[in-house]
């Protein structure tokens, strides 16, 4: 090979590095601007707080491109304690049809009932609830239930958190479509309804607060001391 071929070579690969960095600048800048406008923001800086068996009123509104979803509702955290595993295991058999998950004997299980008020009207789909504690640890949910939980003939593979079972209120995001879409036919949830948590945590975890969210940046906390 010629030195002539090799410059040559040279030339080329910077040349393909010219042309190749602004294109890929071009796409990371595009990106955190779908980022930017699509995701954000990221964190919660907006709360509505209450202790226990003290009403929580709030009101979100949710943009996403032209739309506004708004979520409205009271929650109360009516109370917190620990829970029997057999009455665990006994309601996640009946709700789920299958045994309940075998709990090592280093966990402890917690009990939370919330009470809430919405308009029927209000879109509550969707929601993560969870228990925290001081550090900052989070619990999921491992088995919801509602006394206005209407039966069926299979359990749901996603339940809903916010509203009882098969008595659901209107969507306020269509999932297929990424838009706000209030549905317009009425609503099956009741004003007033009741929903029972039930967490596993370790056997040290002490919880601080019960939150409810759809996302930041706002969050409801129902903190667990009078």
């Amino acid at each position: 090979m010629t030195s002539q071929d090799t410059a040559s070579k040279k030339a080329s690969k910077a040349w393909w590095w010219a042309a190749t960095l602004p294109a890929l600048a071009i796409m990371v800048a595009a990106s955190s601007s779908v980022m930017v406008h699509g995701y954000r923001p990221l964190s919660v800086h907006s709360t509505v707080e209450a202790t226990k068996q003290e009403p929580a009123e709030f009101s979100f509104d949710y943009q996403l491109d032209q739309d506004t979803a708004q979520r409205s509702a009271t929650v109360t955290l009516a109370a917190i304690d620990k829970a029997d595993p057999s009455e665990f295991g006994s309601l996640y058999a009946d709700k789920n049809l299958m045994d309940p998950p075998a709990l090592p004997g280093d966990t402890a299980l917690y009990k939370a009932t919330v009470d809430w008020h919405a308009d029927p009207e209000s879109p509550l789909e969707g929601c993560e609830v969870g228990l925290r504690d001081g550090q900052g640890i989070e619990q999921p949910v491992r088995l919801v239930l509602s006394p206005q939980d209407v039966p069926t003939d299979m359990p749901a593979a996603f339940p809903n958190l916010c509203e009882p079972e098969g008595a659901a209120g209107p969507m306020a995001i269509n999932p297929f479509e990424l838009d706000a879409n209030i549905l317009p036919e009425s609503s099956a949830r009741p004003a007033e309804w009741e929903m029972t948590y039930y967490f596993v945590t370790n056997a040290d975890f002490e919880p601080s607060e019960l939150f409810v969210t759809w996302g930041a940046p706002y969050e409801v906390r129902l903190h667990t001391g009078a």
